[in-house]
């Protein structure tokens, strides 16, 4: 412990194995360890201390995933309107596209061209136009309004079968099984090609709506949310942690589990031993965090004293992490016993 060199490596991590190996140190007191059920069953004898690096990553594992059903990617924080971005709105909608300027111009020159001529027929045959159209232009009162391209709305023979097509279609029927009832309901046949083009087209305009609809949201990611439950990283500023709090507030289980998340640590990394045996004695709301002490209750004596005692697995697990680049380094080259002989000679010097 005083110099951190590795004494000894062995091949195995099984029960009898590790049991053996420290059977020889007979002055040995206190083992340091993870949570592997093979090491829960060594001696006695032994004063067992859990990692506390391995518990905090335990609970945040166990933890994430439930927090990760509890909210999804994106929690809606307010839903006002985008004054900018309605005015944009407003004013690409009052833009002319060049189409209608061009119609616009040729209104005015078709105007302008019947005042000189006097006839329909010959302004006509001077811009070579419909006389229809001719017409149509003189006539025009309004010309920004009437110059204006409407796509024309056609009927579709689908249209009169909307809600059915639909009540179908949402209900988790694919366009194939709509097409099977709808044609045993109708006496006339539907083309499957009709059908498909008819629902992909409201399905379409069914996201731009929905896209539209978010436009003017404004939300939180729920990665920003667990890395400040976690503390692994803080917000921005001050006005999204109090949005964060916010969030963990509207819900009893977040707020319980944000405390118990937060003693748990504090407790453990600061050696409150009475604190920390307190906390996971007692009985929560939250059933999540009932099964957790119920696991850490089946390696009890070695959990408390990771809040009791300063030793870890720091040492080891920074060696573990040689022990790999030495293997990586000698792969395929040697066994178990050339690589004890390299960690053993590289631990000396």
């Amino acid at each position: 412990m005083k110099d951190n060199r590795v004494i000894d490596i062995i091949e195995s991590r099984e029960t009898v194995d590790v049991q053996r190996a420290l059977d020889k140190y007979r002055n040995l007191k206190i083992v340091s360890r993870d949570r592997g059920i093979q090491y829960r069953n060594l001696s006695d004898k032994y004063i067992h201390i859990a990692d506390r690096f391995h518990l905090i990553k335990n609970i945040s594992d166990r933890f994430l995933d439930e927090v990760k059903k509890m909210l999804p990617k994106r929690v809606l924080i307010s839903e006002e309107v985008d004054d900018n971005n309605e005015s944009q709105t407003i004013n690409k909608k009052s833009e002319m596209s060049d189409a209608q300027k061009n119609k616009i111009e040729l209104i005015k020159l078709t105007k302008k061209t019947y005042e000189e001529i006097g006839s329909l027929r010959a302004t006509a045959r001077a811009l070579k136009l419909n006389r229809k159209t001719v017409k149509a232009y003189i006539d025009t009162e309004n010309i920004v309004e009437d110059s204006k391209y409407n796509s024309p709305k056609r009927p579709c023979i689908l249209d009169q079968y909307h809600t059915r097509i639909f009540e179908l279609y949402d209900s988790g029927k694919n366009i194939s099984e709509v097409h099977k009832i709808l044609n045993s309901e109708i006496s006339s046949g539907i083309k499957y090609s009709t059908l498909g083009y008819y629902i992909r087209k409201y399905r379409n305009t069914k996201k731009k709506s929905i896209k539209k609809e978010k436009f003017n949201r404004k939300f939180i990611k729920r990665r920003e949310i667990i890395n400040y439950i976690f503390d692994w990283r803080k917000p921005e500023n001050e006005e999204k942690e109090n949005q964060i709090l916010e969030i963990v507030n509207q819900s009893h289980e977040l707020i319980e589990f944000f405390k118990f998340y937060r003693l748990f640590r504090y407790y453990l990394v600061n050696l409150k031993f009475n604190s920390f045996k307190e906390l996971i004695s007692e009985i929560y709301e939250f059933k999540m965090i009932n099964k957790f002490i119920e696991n850490l209750h089946e390696d009890y004596d070695a959990v408390i004293n990771s809040a009791k005692f300063i030793f870890n697995n720091s040492i080891t697990e920074g060696n573990v992490g040689k022990i790999k680049k030495i293997k990586k380094d000698m792969y395929g080259r040697a066994g178990f016993d050339l690589l004890r002989k390299k960690v053993l000679f590289q631990s000396f010097f």
